[in-house]
Parts: structure tokens; C-alpha cells; sequence
């Protein structure tokens, strides 16, 4: 000190200086997903002593200090955007440590769909679900497809090749979080068919049509035939499909035994039962011709026939749906009219006994010859004699020679007047009798009282 007296005095004290207190930035910003660990962020201060309170850090992160470091740490279990502020405590100024920390929440799990089995296309669309949280994309794994709209859920595809697959896969992804993925199989197939070869043709009576085919492609194994209304009408039975029923050619089509004489309309269709995949249509007919008649056996009843006598002839035939009719045609010399169809196997004819035919004695055969006419024309005639133990044809009625007998005068008038009567041939006494014998002339009204005979020849 100066001035004023006594000894010099020095005033002395201390002044102590404090640094202002600072944090460096982040040592990170990070993206992280939801209920993910975090990895520490560190900020590094100077001054402090310590931290306040920090604002605006997710749950489940804290922040800490030591050794002039704050660590922030932690498993955020909130999504968003964190600015976060941190106050230094201790030392001179208010500093704050600030940083940012994005949380994002875990991304819609991925669906891409079914797979999709497709027949004979080069397009498709697509099945994926909606991103509710995160963004959605298409990729192509491997394959021919185009996607169309990689971010549309439902994009067209294009590109695909017939009888190949494409796999794509649908992407969910948000933020810092693992993106979810699905993918889609998309097999296209070929359609499946085969080469027809020529359409059958059947003869009437028929049952059965082989069908040829060849050429396959695309793994046909079954087969549907469907049959139009007037082939339906005739009997024709549509085909459905079957496990497997297509097996090698040809295919055995049926057919309906009383099916008339026409061609009738189908179509085939086959189909690949493990794709899925169906053939386009193709037409077939089955044409139904007409056979000539085949006559097997004529017959006649094992009786004797005689003049006047209706007689019914039965002629069996080859299966047939035909009705024929009869050409020239005679049995035993005597025309045979009258035909008639019983079933498609039988019919009958009849002739009359006609006096001046020629006589058959039983046992002897009758000869026949039995002509019947179809769509397809006529048989050649039918020869096979009858030959039966009981079927004799008196065809010609006797002649006889009548005399008044020896020993009576001519014109005798004596009573009874006896007669002979002399035949060609020999009469069956048990069907000739007095009342087939009529008196005519000065006898008229007179009865024959008796009839005899020893040799069924001479008659008194």
C-alpha cells in the first residue's frame, strides 16, 4: 500500500477460474428397429460434474455419466423419431448433449400368396398382402417374369414362359428392422392333348369302337367324351373323367347294340389331372353302318300241312337293328309273305297250302329259299331244307273212281245200292267217314249207311 506512514502493506488473495463446461456430438445417429438393443451412444464432456434429467429419449433407452462420458443405452421399446436433449450438470454454462435416435417399428410380416398353378398363359397376377407398416416390393428370384408394378401388392406379371416356373418374392421392409420376405411359385403348363386318328365305323349290332390317337403332349391321364342329343337318343352314354382312364390307344368307345344306321357327333376332351391343366375339345364321329342280313335258321312247326293250311315260318337272324324286308322267297314251292320283326334277332313269315303243290312226305325235307333286304342290300338266299319227322305237305287232294258194284244192274233199283270207289292214293280211314261222301242225281238226299275198306285204297 502507498501513502500514509508506517511500514508498506500488500493486499493478497487467490482467483480461481473455472473452464465452461462442453460435450462433444454424438458418437452415432442411429436407425434401429423396435425392442432391438442399442448400441451405445457416447458423448464426451468437459466441466461437467454430472447430467440432469434427460428429455425426449425413447422407453427403454437411459442415459448415464462417468469419467466425463454420457453413455445412452438401452432397448427402445417405442417407435419414432427421438431428439433427445441431455443437460450437463456441474461446471460453468448451461450446455446441453443432444442427438437424434430413430426407432422403427417391425415391418407387416410378408404374405406373396399361394402358388399358382396356370395353364397355357404367359400372364398372372399377383397376390401379396398390404404393407400396413413399412414399404412392400416384388423381386424376381429366378425365372422369366416381369413384374409390372414392383410396389403394388397385386401386380400384373408378364413374361412367363409356357411349361416353366418363375418364383417372386414379396418384401416388407421398414426402416432399421429386418425386412420380412415371402415368395410366390408360379408354374405355368402346356395344355394337354393328342392326335386323334381316323373316327370308327361300326356295323350294326355292334357293341364296342376303337378310337386312335397319338402325338401327346402336355401328360394327358384322362379323358371326358360328351355325345350330342341325337347320339344320346340312340343310346350313346357320355364318358366322364376317370382316374386315369386314359390309357394306351386306342380308346375303347361302347356302343350302343340297337344303335339305326347313321353317323353320330362327339367331343373329347383330356386334361392333366396332377396340373390341372384341360385340353381344348376335339370332334369325333361314330358312324353306324348297315350289314347285309345274315339268316341263321328258318323253321316251321313239326305238323302235318295240307291244302288251305296258314302255315308260320320263324327265320332267325344275325343281331340286327335293321327291319328288313322280304324279297322272293318260298317254302316247300310255296310263296312266303307276311314278314314280321319280333326283336332284332327273329322274324316271321307265312305261307299257304296251295292246291296243285308239290306233295312232302314226313320225315323228307322241304325245300326253302329265304331272301331278306336291308339298308346295305340283300342276302344270298337262304338254302337250308327243313327236315322234321311229322311235318308232311298234301299239297294235292285224291282222285277216285267210282262204280256201281258187280252183280247190281245199272241203274239198279234195288235198295241198299252198293258202290266202289277206287282212290290214287291211300285215305286215312280215321278222317274219312260217311258224311264226306254227298249223293247227287236220282240219289240226291240219299246217306251213305256204311263205309269200309281193307287197304285204305278201295272204298264200298
Amino acid at each position: 500500500m502507498t501513502g500514509g506512514c508506517g511500514p508498506v502493506l500488500n493486499a493478497t488473495g487467490t482467483v480461481t477460474v473455472t473452464p465452461g463446461n462442453t460435450v462433444s456430438a454424438a458418437s452415432s445417429t442411429p436407425t434401429l428397429c423396435i425392442n432391438t438393443i442399442l448400441t451405445n451412444i457416447t458423448h464426451t464432456t468437459t466441466g461437467a460434474t454430472g447430467i440432469g434429467a434427460p428429455t425426449g429419449l425413447p422407453a427403454g433407452v437411459t442415459a448415464a455419466w462417468a469419467t466425463n462420458t454420457i453413455t445412452i443405452s438401452g432397448t427402445p421399446t417405442a417407435s419414432g423419431t427421438f431428439n433427445y436433449t441431455i443437460p450437463l450438470t456441474g461446471g460453468c454454462g448451461s450446455v446441453n448433449a443432444t442427438g437424434t435416435i430413430s426407432v422403427s417399428a417391425t415391418p407387416t410380416t410378408a404374405a406373396a400368396g399361394s402358388d399358382q398353378a396356370l395353364c397355357n398363359v404367359t400372364t398372372a397376377t399377383l397376390a401379396g398382402n398390404t404393407a400396413v407398416v413399412g414399404t412392400g416390393g416384388w423381386s424376381v428370384v429366378s425365372g422369366s417374369a416381369v413384374v409390372t408394378t414392383p410396389s403394388s401388392p397385386t401386380s400384373g406379371v408378364t413374361g412367363l414362359t409356357i411349361g416353366a416356373a418363375s418364383t417372386l418374392r414379396w418384401t416388407i421392409s421398414n426402416g432399421g428392422c429386418t425386412a420380412s420376405t415371402n415368395d410366390v411359385l408360379i408354374n405355368v403348363s402346356p395344355l394337354p392333348t393328342i392326335t386323334l386318328g381316323s373316327s370308327p365305323s361300326v356295323t350294326t349290332g355292334t357293341t364296342t369302337a376303337n378310337l386312335p390317337y397319338s402325338a401327346t403332349s402336355g401328360s394327358p391321364n384322362e379323358y371326358t367324351i360328351n355325345f350330342d342329343a341325337a347320339a344320346e337318343a340312340q343310346g350313346f352314354v357320355e364318358v366322364a373323367y376317370a382316374t386315369n382312364n386314359l390309357t394306351a390307344s386306342p380308346i375303347i368307345l361302347t356302343v350302343p347294340g340297337s344303335a339305326i344306321v347313321s353317323v353320330y357327333n362327339a367331343t373329347i376332351t383330356v386334361r392333366n389331372s396332377t396340373t390341372g391343366c384341360v385340353g381344348i375339345p376335339s370332334a369325333l364321329t361314330v358312324q353306324v353302318t348297315a350289314t347285309l342280313p345274315v339268316v341263321t335258321a328258318v323253321s316251321i312247326p313239326n305238323t302235318a300241312m295240307k291244302i288251305g293250311d296258314l302255315v308260320t315260318a320263324t327265320i332267325t337272324v344275325n343281331s340286327n337293328t335293321e327291319a328288313f324286308t322280304l324279297g322272293t322267297s318260298s317254302i316247300g314251292g310255296f310263296t312266303l309273305g307276311s314278314l314280321v320283326k319280333s326283336n332284332n334277332t327273329t322274324y316271321t313269315a307265312q305261307f299257304t297250302i296251295t292246291a296243285g303243290g308239290t306233295d312232302v312226305a314226313a320225315g323228307s325235307s322241304i325245300p326253302l329259299s329265304v331272301i331278306l333286304t336291308g339298308v346295305a342290300g340283300s342276302n344270298a338266299p337262304f338254302t337250308t331244307a327243313i327236315s322234321q319227322a311229322a311235318d308232311p305237305i298234301d299239297a294235292n287232294g285224291p282222285t277216285a273212281t267210282i262204280n256201281q258194284s258187280g252183280g247190281q244192274t245199272d241203274p239198279a233199283s234195288i235198295s241198299p245200292v252198293s258202290f266202289t270207289i277206287v282212290f290214287n292214293q291211300a285215305i286215312n280211314p280215321s278222317t274219312f267217314t260217311n258224311a264226306d261222301i254227298t249223293l247227287g242225281g236220282t240219289a240226291s238226299g240219299q246217306s251213305v249207311s256204311s263205309l269200309t275198306t281193307s287197304d285204305n285204297i278201295t272204298w264200298t
